[in-house]
């Protein structure tokens, strides 16, 4: 398309047993990186209070991929 360019695909890949600074520091990465430059998706192990801090359920056009062990 003349004029657009192609957004850039960023994926995030965290695995973790606790909740804290880099958790955090994530959670901000996935919450404030432009929707408008990036297609953003996290790859995770399935961990309900992770998904919650997160709050995966209420960030913006975020892909999602859960990998197990």
């Amino acid at each position: 398309m003349i004029g657009m360019r192609r957004k850039i695909r960023l994926g995030y890949y965290m695995s973790t047993p606790m909740l804290g600074g880099a958790e955090t520091y994530l959670r901000d990465l996935l919450w404030g990186v432009s929707r408008e430059r990036f297609d953003v998706i996290l790859y995770y192990e399935p961990w309900p209070d992770f998904e919650a801090f997160l709050g995966l359920d209420e960030c913006p056009e975020l892909q999602t991929q859960i990998r197990s062990r």
